[in-house]
């Protein structure tokens, strides 16, 4: 028995259209640009600050892990090429907890993001345990 395709599957990698502002309108863009601090500001609208892609890695890749164990993790700061997290549920006090902080999430966060030198889990910061 022989079945036969009646219709032609499309085989080609479909290509990504990107629209740019200036093909609908090239004067108005060059009227809202027109001096650097315009682009300035543009460019740093549109491109999030090494935080916000920090606490995305960690909303979006680090955290479902965490979770799926029963513990989670929480931002608290980045400075100086510093990420401090809370370890929460049950990776606080896990002895595992440093080995999770290192060789998970540090070594996640130093690949995709260069500014990153280490993360540091202050969980027990401050307190008299």
């Amino acid at each position: 028995m022989t079945v036969k395709n009646a219709e032609k599957k499309n085989t080609e990698t479909p290509q990504a259209q990107v629209f740019y502002p200036s093909q609908e309108n090239p004067k108005a863009q060059s009227e809202s640009f027109s001096d650097e601090e315009g682009i300035k500001a543009a460019k740093k609208a549109s491109s999030p600050s090494e935080e916000e892609l920090i606490q995305m890695i960690l909303q979006m890749r680090i955290r479902p892990v965490l979770q799926s164990h029963g513990g989670d993790i929480s931002f608290v700061g980045f400075k100086d090429g510093i990420v401090s997290v809370k370890l929460l549920g049950a990776c606080d006090g896990c002895p595992h907890a440093l080995e999770t902080i290192k060789n998970n999430v540090e070594g996640f966060l130093k690949v995709l993001l260069p500014g990153v030198k280490s993360v540091r889990d202050i969980s027990n910061d401050g307190e008299n345990n």
